[in-house]
């Protein structure tokens, strides 16, 4: 990667991250089949997690990040 791209992709991630400080009671967690586990916020829409977020939320649970890891896997099935 060259430094003009570089520049541009550091750019595009500064302008379209979001931090936000919102009341936890504000925070609902919602999943659609597409992206697993989404966080919706009131007033600002649904978001994806970042792995980092996974960990975290895993670690605020209480839940092992390696068992949590194994449940966001989505298992095919054929019957």
């Amino acid at each position: 990667m060259d430094l003009v791209s570089l520049v541009k992709e550091l750019e595009r991630q500064r302008n379209s991250r979001l931090d936000l400080i919102v009341n936890s009671t504000s925070l609902k967690a919602v999943t659609n089949e597409s992206d697993g586990i989404r966080l919706k916020i009131s007033g600002y829409g649904e978001f994806p997690l970042t792995d980092w977020a996974h960990g975290q939320l895993a670690d605020k649970l209480g839940i092992p990040r390696k068992y949590y890891e194994r449940t966001r896997v989505p298992v095919s099935s054929s019957f």
